[in-house]
């Protein structure tokens, strides 16, 4: 027991006094343990701020795995836990017509409660539920059977096992069904919960029903992108071995220069245990509680500080409500696990590898070199000879993937918010107007005109009722409504006598009628109108596509013929006055909770985007300084204590006739060594990493992008170096001389 005592009383004796060779040993880990908890913030604050940018593209809705179930909870009372297709397999009823009506299948209703009035919810596939006035017109009843065809025309019997009431706006949505969960081409169960009422019109507006729940917005509430995963965890665990690697050759370096020391103990008598004990009272002991108390401080330091002032941090650098820095708690408890795992498995090999002391080797020791002048040859044989330039190395290698990883993590989330912009004017909305009277819907677009007209800035806008058409074997989906004045222009333009006639614009054909559907807010057809019509093309209209065009009073006397229908348009808004006229015409226009006005002013969006990757870019940079201060710091130590070691092999150099300079140069020659070893380890290392992200990824990334960003980084890191090497041999050269001389 006394003899541990000592041990550890030597320990702690010549820790004190060699601060010099332990502080780089301490900084490695810090720098392993800072680069591996940085990528987690980077990775989590990306997934934030994909999830709330998804959210406002798609909707705030949510969506649940769950298990079917009779008694939902109360929160999610209004909907039917259902199972969605994969495929579209669209099931179809004959009727009376002898013809097919097609119908959404084992979807859940959206926006209106489904409540089972009579019986239970389907159980199994075999069981459905029918809509009550479906199952009334029909004469169908619980327990009876229908038959329905799938998309095959085979025919599929169901039994009915309740009857629900369906909202008046879905009629269509007659069927619901439980399916098999042995189908692999169904999603799991799912439900969903809308929190507002713009994100129910966003989700129906893409129709996904009849086919899958939004893939996208699943993917990013529950981080399904595995494949983004894949590459953080395969970036982290590069990032891992390297500083294993690190933190272990650093460590075997250190212990080797302790030799003598460990010799000693064994002339002394120290068996293999109390030199194992030695061993881990002055390496273990120190670096393995300094690594952990480094690791609880990182993680509990990202975890608090992002968390608790992520959002006070976007408001300080007035950044959009989409950017919040954070630390998710399983990415870090990953990383404590990475590095503890590293710390472990290091220290046990050098428990392992340094038992009993061994004689100094020499690497490459049949290394002749020729070539070059006396100073390149003498300082590539000792580069290559020592382990001087490996910790040098790793350095290097981390740095420059660290660096290049974080800039891809960037570049994903400088392209993901760009497109997210739909660039189309400085400020579009799009509008719905349910339940209004022809002369309303005048009102209302002269008000629209009153607003947006101004001195400076432009805008163009396209309304009419809901509505498609037909003209010869060509279908039209849209129908769009211009002002009275503005169509007899075009009729004038064109030559066009019938002033009855409606304007086909873009059409392919020349047929002399067109039939207009109008049709009700969830798609069915109201009525059929048949008008004469003149096809025509205009520069002065901006449509891509086919479309309609009536004159405005034609759209008031179909809005006041058919009640039911609704009124849709798009407003495009350009000038420097856009989002203050925007911001106008949402609080001017006397619309009522049912219409709905969706204002988007890109510019500012755009603008908002761009400030957002700047202060992204601004923390990143932030990363990379701390990085490289650390890192020169190491590398200051290393190249410290080993130019100090060869003071004898200096001096003897500067006797055999070599000038300071040429000493210096020779120096300078092993910086250049090591830098190139390192170059083409890490052009190997990012070459998989290239191959890696255009697989997983699916990104169009050039290899040459990579490249030059290795160079970039390679020639920044050289020259610190070399700057670092002269400063070095600047301040110790002239005392190693005058030391030796003496």
């Amino acid at each position: 027991m006394k003899n541990y005592k000592y041990l550890l009383k030597i320990s702690k004796a010549y820790l004190k006094s060699n601060k010099k060779s332990v502080i780089p040993m301490l900084a490695i880990i810090f720098l392993s343990i800072f680069m591996l908890s940085s990528t987690v913030i980077i990775k989590d604050s990306y997934d934030k701020y994909d999830l709330k940018l998804s959210e406002k593209i798609f909707g705030n809705w949510d969506v649940h795995y769950t298990k079917q179930k009779e008694d939902l909870d109360d929160e999610y009372s209004s909907y039917l836990t259902t199972k969605n297709y994969r495929k579209n397999l669209a099931l179809s009823y004959q009727n009376n017509r002898n013809d097919y009506a097609f119908f959404a299948v084992s979807c859940f209703d959206d926006t209106y409660p489904i409540t089972v009035l009579e019986g239970t919810y389907p159980k199994n596939n075999k069981e459905i539920i029918i809509d009550e006035s479906f199952a009334k017109q029909n004469n169908f009843h619980i327990g009876d059977y229908i038959t329905l065809l799938d998309d095959e025309n085979q025919e599929v019997n169901y039994k009915i096992s309740g009857v629900f009431k369906e909202n008046t706006w879905r009629p269509t949505l007659s069927f619901w069904t439980l399916m098999d969960s042995k189908d692999k081409n169904l999603l799991t169960e799912v439900y969903a919960t809308f929190k507002q009422d713009i994100s129910i019109q966003t989700f129906l507006e893409n129709k996904p029903l009849t086919l899958e729940v939004n893939d996208g917005l699943i993917n990013q509430k529950y981080h399904l992108n595995y494949r983004f995963d894949f590459i953080f965890y395969a970036f982290t665990l590069l990032i891992g071995i390297c500083c294993f690697l690190f933190i272990y050759n650093v460590s075997a370096m250190y212990l080797k220069k302790r030799g003598h020391e460990l010799k000693q103990l064994s002339y002394a008598g120290a068996t293999k245990k109390q030199i194992r004990t030695f061993i881990f009272n002055e390496i273990i002991l120190v670096n393995g509680l300094f690594g952990l108390l480094c690791l609880g401080c990182s993680v509990g330091f990202w975890f608090i500080v992002m968390n608790a002032f992520g959002e006070s941090i976007t408001k300080i650098f007035d950044l959009s409500i989409h950017l919040t820095f954070c630390a998710n708690v399983k990415h870090l408890s990953i990383i404590s696990c990475v590095v503890t795992l590293m710390l472990i498995i290091t220290f046990i090999l050098l428990l392992i590898k340094h038992q009993k002391p061994k004689s100094t080797k020499l690497h490459f020791r049949k290394l002749y070199i020729t070539a070059g002048s006396m100073n390149f040859r003498i300082a590539i044989r000792d580069t290559l000879r020592t382990s001087y330039g490996i910790p040098i190395s790793f350095i290097m290698i981390l740095v420059t993937l660290f660096c290049i990883s974080t800039n891809l993590i960037v570049g994903v989330w400088q392209e993901a918010s760009l497109s997210s912009v739909d660039y189309v004017a400085d400020v579009s909305a799009n509008f719905d107007l349910f339940q209004k009277s022809g002369s309303e819907i005048h009102n209302l677009i002269q008000d629209l005109d009153k607003v947006c007209k101004g001195e400076e800035g432009t805008y163009q806008y396209y309304y009419g009722v809901r509505a498609d058409a037909k003209a010869g074997n060509e279908e039209i989906d849209k129908v769009y409504t211009i002002d009275d004045k503005t169509y007899e222009n075009l009729l004038k333009r064109h030559q066009i006598k019938d002033k009855e006639s409606i304007l086909v614009v873009n059409a392919s054909n020349t047929n002399t009628e067109v039939s207009i559907h109008i049709n009700e807010k969830w798609g069915e057809t109201l009525a059929y109108l048949q008008y004469p019509c003149e096809s025509i093309q205009d520069d002065t209209l901006s449509f891509d596509t086919p479309v309609v065009i009536v004159p405005a009073t034609l759209t008031e006397q179909w809005q006041d013929a058919y009640p039911e229908t609704y009124v849709e348009g798009n407003l495009k808004l350009n000038g420097p006055q856009a989002s203050q006229k925007g911001a106008s015409l949402q609080s001017y226009w006397n619309i009522s909770e049912n219409d709905h006005l969706y204002l988007i002013d890109n510019k500012e969006n755009m603008e908002q985007n761009k400030r957002d990757i700047n202060a992204i870019k601004i923390f990143i940079y932030g990363f990379y300084f701390i990085a490289i201060m650390v890192s020169i710091c190491i590398i200051y130590n290393i190249s410290l204590q080993y130019f100090l070691s060869k003071a004898r092999d200096t001096y003897l150099l500067y006797t055999s006739g070599m000038t300071r300079k040429d000493i210096s140069k020779q120096y300078i020659i092993q910086i250049m060594v090591i830098s190139v070893i390192s170059l083409c380890i890490s052009f190997i290392l990012l070459l998989g990493l290239n191959k890696l992200v255009s697989l997983y990824l699916n990104l169009n990334i050039s290899f040459v992008m990579f490249l030059i960003q290795l160079i970039i980084y390679s020639i920044f890191l050289i020259v610190l170096l070399i700057l670092v090497m002269k400063y070095i041999i600047k301040k110790y050269l002239n005392d190693i001389i005058e030391q030796n001389m003496n």
